[in-house]
């Protein structure tokens, strides 16, 4: 169950902002018992980026993730 991910700029090949589950140790310990809500860290690399665009991704992210539960 994927909990780190990295935003590239597709132009450049950099990595723009890492997106980690910043509960996951409650997942692994509790096996989802308590799955109710999920904790995103967000952290940008890149100041150009727009950040409603990396918000978005978190959103599609969690949305992916409860959907295959």
């Amino acid at each position: 169950m994927g909990f780190s991910f990295k935003v590239y700029d597709v132009t450049t090949g950099n990595v723009v902002a890492e997106i980690e589950k910043a509960d996951k140790w409650r997942d692994i310990f509790l096996g989802g018992m308590f799955d109710f809500k999920d904790t995103y860290a967000l952290k940008i690399l890149d100041n150009k980026t727009d950040r409603r665009i990396l918000l978005g991704f978190v959103l599609s992210i969690d949305n992916v993730l409860h959907d295959r539960q």
